[in-house]
Parts: structure tokens; sequence; C-alpha cells
């Protein structure tokens, strides 16, 4: 089986099919401006079981997870798959267990491609954008 494309290569190739002056804009606009919901937040010591209900209740595919107002964590639905259901790991346990600790992140203000810069290194996906000013 073939690994899936970049993930930075997918958002380039797409950004690239535009326009110019639209892919110039995509590339220049905050990361806050593309986010489409508030992100969902629970403890880091939520059980890996209640995580992955509320992910299906929210319909997310991540969890971001905190220490108070701190963001220690992030768990998505293949942390679940690789790191628990393949692993036979108990759900009882907690979630910051199987997570990403101290996951990347840019200020909101940011330009996207900075953000797109930032996963291109790295498996993910997605990357949290911090939201204090700057």
């Amino acid at each position: 089986m073939q690994a899936g494309p970049d993930p930075a290569s997918v958002a380039l190739a797409t950004v690239a099919s535009e326009p110019a002056a639209s892919s110039l804009s995509a590339m220049t606009r905050p990361v806050h401006s593309l986010v489409r919901r508030a992100p969902v937040m629970l403890p880091a010591d939520t059980s890996i079981l209640q995580v992955a209900q509320t992910m299906r209740d929210q319909r997310v595919s991540s969890v971001l997870l905190m220490a108070g107002e701190a963001l220690v964590g992030l768990v998505t639905d293949r942390d679940l798959r690789n790191r628990v259901l393949a692993a036979g790991l108990d759900p009882a346990r907690p979630v910051h267990e199987i997570a990403t600790l101290a996951p990347l992140t840019v200020p909101h203000s940011a330009p996207a491609f900075d953000a797109l810069l930032l996963m291109r290194g790295t498996t993910s996906t997605m990357c949290r954008c911090s939201m204090a000013s700057g």
C-alpha cells in the first residue's frame, strides 16, 4: 500500500491551481481567518473513551488537550486507531498517555503560509493557532 500524498504538497497544489491573485491572498491571510469553528478542548486527564465519544458527538477528528488554560497536547483519530485500538490499550486510561504532547503552534495572526511551512516537516495535517496576539 502506498502512502498518501504529503498534506503540505496537496495544499500547495490546491493553491497553485487557483488564479495567482487568489493564491497570494490565501497564503497571506492570517491563520485565524481560516478557522471555521471553535476547537474542541478537553482536560488532559480525560479518559480515552470519553475523548473518543466527544469526538464522535462533536463530529471532529481531533481534540486539544488542556491543563487549565494551557495547551498541553493533541489527540487525533489516527492516535486512537494506532495507539489505542491496534495496541489493545484500555480506553479508561487518561488520554494524555497516547496524545501528541506539546504540539507546535503559530500565532493567530501569522500568515497561512507560515503554518504550511511549519507542517511541511511533520506528519501534521493541522497546526494549532495560539490565541495570543502577535
